[in-house]
């Protein structure tokens, strides 16, 4: 099963749930880097490469990486 990372974005007033992959949101976590006027004020944007692990992108980003000591 492939996993995808939830998110909710609101769109004319109205919530909708995103699914997305990891390539996906790194994309767009790239693309909020690099057009910062089209982030919102209450926005942060950070970056998403996440070295390769076998932890997910969101333990990463979270700061729950395994103790493995690869991360």
């Amino acid at each position: 099963m492939r996993e995808y990372i939830h998110t909710c974005v609101n769109l004319e007033g109205n919530t909708v749930d995103l699914l997305l992959t990891e390539t996906e949101f790194k994309r767009a976590s790239s693309r909020a880097i690099k057009n910062p006027e089209h982030v919102p004020i209450c926005g942060q944007c950070w970056k998403a490469d996440a070295p390769k692990t076998k932890c997910t992108l969101l333990n990463w980003l979270m700061g729950e990486c395994c103790e493995c000591e690869e991360c």
